[in-house]
């Protein structure tokens, strides 16, 4: 968001709106003017001080009133420990800029109110709450590990239009990761559905009670989403509907390009035996897919929630 200075008519114009808005708050004429002129001699006071601190040669009324305004803000923000305590813009920060002569706004979102939407989005997302937060730097490098972790930190930050597949023993670390690669992109507004496979495949079977959501109106938000994460793939029991939604799935997302990561205890030829004692065919046609979407990394055997 950019907000540029208004020119010198605008300022005046700004002068009489001052004074327009305090008569329309009920405030008396005489007084309206005499808090207009010690408005006026305050923004006097203030011009030497920003022409110095901003390194240029002119600034009209309206933009020390702005720059005072955000330097007010900023000072807010300094001493911030969480909660804003901003009643307009709140958990933003206002920068500030001057292009040929003019003032520019811009409002970042801080720290604080990053953590506050990444964590509603998370919940949005169904990404697990004991992940929500956490980076890299919270993630242990293992030697099992070392290759999928440089993997995923490529992956979350170049957000390539590949896919990935984690597989490896439980507890090797494969949800964690996955994980931080969703909160890469949610931090950058993209949309994540973060699917425990067994748990998706539930909510496709409540809209059969005909209420809510129909079967195609979430096999669509599977189907378009920015990122979709099937966690524990091949776990739960398998049937032939089961193979036949992941076919769905994974086909709809093959066919638009759309980025996929995968985890399993399985390799991919393990899944492939897994899914076809349900359905051979379409078991090979997912594994086929995943084989030629997805960059394959490996996590060891070792369980790290078994760690004494």
């Amino acid at each position: 968001m950019s907000v540029g200075s208004p020119n010198a008519t605008a300022t005046k114009n700004g002068e009489v709106s001052k004074f327009e808005s305090l008569a329309l708050a009920g405030v008396k004429a005489d007084d309206a003017l005499d808090r207009l002129s010690a408005w006026k001699r305050h923004i006097e006071d203030l011009r030497p001080i920003y022409l110095e601190r901003y390194g240029v040669e002119t600034l009209t009324d309206t933009d020390i009133s702005v720059i005072s305004q955000n330097e007010a803000e900023q000072e807010l923000c300094r001493n911030c420990k969480g909660e804003c305590p901003k009643e307009r813009n709140a958990y933003v920060k206002p920068n500030m800029k001057f292009y040929d002569g003019i003032l520019y706004t811009t409002l970042t979102e801080c720290r604080y109110g990053l953590q506050r939407r990444l964590k509603k989005q998370c919940r949005l997302a169904s990404v697990p709450m004991k992940y929500a937060g956490k980076r890299f730097a919270d993630y242990e490098v293992t030697q099992d590990n070392r290759d999928a972790v440089q993997m995923a930190r490529w992956y979350a930050s170049q957000k390539p239009e590949r896919s990935l597949y984690f597989y490896g023993e439980c507890g090797t670390g494969k949800t964690f990761l996955a994980s931080l690669i969703a909160q890469d992109f949610l931090r950058d507004y993209q949309t994540v559905i973060f699917g425990d496979v067994p748990e998706l495949l539930a909510e496709i079977k409540r809209t059969f009670d005909n209420k809510g959501e129909s079967a195609q109106e979430v096999l669509d938000r599977y189907y378009t989403c920015d990122l979709l994460i099937l966690d524990d793939i091949g776990a739960g029991k398998i049937t032939d509907w089961v193979v036949a939604q992941l076919y769905e799935i994974i086909n709809h997302r093959y066919n638009l390009s759309k980025r996929l990561i995968v985890t399993s205890n399985l390799d991919l030829e393990e899944l492939k035996k897994r899914l076809a004692t349900a359905d051979d065919f379409s078991a090979k046609r997912i594994t086929s897919r995943l084989s030629e979407m997805c960059e394959e990394a490996y996590f060891g055997e070792n369980d790290r929630r078994q760690k004494s």
